[in-house]
């Protein structure tokens, strides 16, 4: 357990650098991945729900953020997504399994950029087709969506 000295440094420290502390109990995963794995798990749901991937990565940004979900799953490696996301799922009754579309695309070696298998699978490929996250294309179905509107997307809380 963290001394409540130790808490207190760091807190000062935070404050002293212009950043807000958040102190948590001491609990399986970081507060940030805890919410990061929430927020990639219901992109997940988006597109196996038929929603295009493009649209999913515009909303992301539109929001504020520097990058979508899938480019994010792309960089940090698909295996180590579907890794956290049962390791917390695992922890938390109330954290949603993971996909089982990860696991089947870590199955089939396609684990992101680093083994130059990600969800475009090729440099010229838009993220625009549910199809892609199928290993092999095998199985996908069409399902059209409207596209995401602007005025569905939340403003940033900060």
């Amino acid at each position: 357990m963290t001394s409540v000295r130790t808490i207190s440094t760091a807190m000062h420290l935070a404050i002293a650098l212009g950043k807000t502390p958040v102190v948590v109990a001491d609990r399986p995963g970081f507060l940030v991945n805890r919410i990061l794995g929430a927020y990639l798990s219901e992109s997940i749901r988006l597109a196996e729900e038929g929603f295009p991937l493009d649209q999913i990565e515009k909303c992301a940004k539109t929001f504020g953020l520097p990058m979508g979900p899938f480019e994010l799953m792309d960089e940090v490696g698909i295996d180590v997504a579907q890794h956290v996301g049962k390791f917390l799922a695992d922890s938390y009754s109330y954290f949603p399994r993971p996909s089982l579309l990860l696991q089947s695309l870590v199955n089939a070696g396609q684990l992101g950029k680093k083994m130059e298998k990600d969800f475009t699978f090729t440099p010229s490929q838009e993220r625009n087709s549910t199809k892609n996250l199928r290993p092999n294309n095998s199985g996908s179905k069409s399902v059209s969506k409207p596209p995401i509107q602007k005025s569905n997307v939340s403003s940033p809380i900060v």
